[in-house]
């Protein structure tokens, strides 16, 4: 898709970027801009890195490691684990529904946001932060996740 900044018609192309994005310009006001570069919710992020980003973070790594080891900065990681977590959300509000389980398996999942409950009173920390508890409910035999919930444990 070219998006273009003046509306007239005689323009060129005028090389490239380093994201191997087209470069144009118009030849009757000289103004140049670069065809639309964004595959993934408006990251510059290729759907093949952007792949095996989610990939290494599925498999456990943590986002620093991934970040080395894909060699796509830190910032962009979170977006795109943001933007998919969104897309999954939507996946299955929409696709999932009436379904029959038999048995569900319920779990708790704790961890922190940005340090434990202890060190947020100590420190008198006001928010969101300290313990957190990601509820789950997977059927058992297909393993979908049915539903989940994120919150205190109160």
């Amino acid at each position: 898709m070219i998006l273009a900044i003046c509306e007239h018609k005689n323009r060129r192309t005028n090389r490239i970027t380093k994201a191997a994005a087209t470069r144009f310009r118009c030849k009757d006001c000289g103004k140049s801009w670069t065809e639309s570069t964004s595959t993934l919710g408006g990251l510059r992020i290729g759907v093949d890195r952007a792949a095996q980003v989610i990939e290494l973070l599925c498999e456990g790594n943590s986002i620093r490691a991934t970040s080395r080891i894909s060699g796509v900065c830190k910032g962009t990681i979170l977006e795109l684990l943001l933007y998919v977590g969104q897309q999954c959300e939507h996946y299955m509000s929409e696709n999932i529904k009436g379904v029959f389980a038999d048995q569900i398996q319920v779990d708790e999942i704790w961890s922190y946001v940005l340090c434990k409950n202890a060190t947020a009173k100590r420190l008198n920390y006001v928010g969101s932060c300290g313990d957190c508890y990601c509820y789950t409910a997977i059927e058992r035999t297909t393993k979908l996740l049915v539903a989940f919930h994120v919150g205190k444990r109160n």
